[in-house]
């Protein structure tokens, strides 16, 4: 399939193809010059998960970038826990609080247990109190049963 065939630019298609044929990664510039070139032609949102989870050593250079996305007229949307700073690099920051209370989450446990068919009650116990322990922190748990 072209790229044209999904409506992706030319100037992609040919990123990608040099890429491939020298084995190489694009550059950073080529991408950012890319993805500047997208906003003069359609509205941009761009959108970040778990940036908590990204290292501190890297967490400035990662929000620079953001801020050069944002010149650019990139929409962002960063989900970052609350006990982690958004450094001040990012224009117009509007935060909002978004945490599961306890009843979403006992709701979560018990319904992936009993998809699973879980007949343990001990298990459903024990995944009740690492819920409540979470105090309102967004618990992910994979139940391998």
């Amino acid at each position: 399939m072209e790229c044209n065939d999904v409506g992706l630019s030319s100037a992609l298609e040919d990123l990608y193809e040099t890429s491939t044929c020298t084995h190489q990664e694009p550059s950073i510039s080529a991408l950012t010059e890319l993805l500047e070139m997208y906003t003069q032609k359609y509205p941009a949102y761009a959108v970040f998960d778990a940036m908590d989870e990204c290292a501190k050593e890297y967490r400035d250079d990662v929000f620079t970038f953001f801020a050069e996305l944002q010149k650019f007229g990139y929409r962002i949307l960063i989900s970052i826990r609350l006990h982690e700073s958004v450094p001040c690099q990012l224009n117009d920051v509007t935060l909002l609080k978004i945490a599961a209370d306890r009843q979403d989450l006992e709701n979560f446990i018990i319904y992936r247990l009993e998809k699973a068919g879980n007949k343990i009650s001990a298990l459903e116990k024990k995944c009740m109190d690492l819920a409540n322990d979470a105090e309102g922190m967004y618990i992910s748990m994979e139940l391998r049963i």
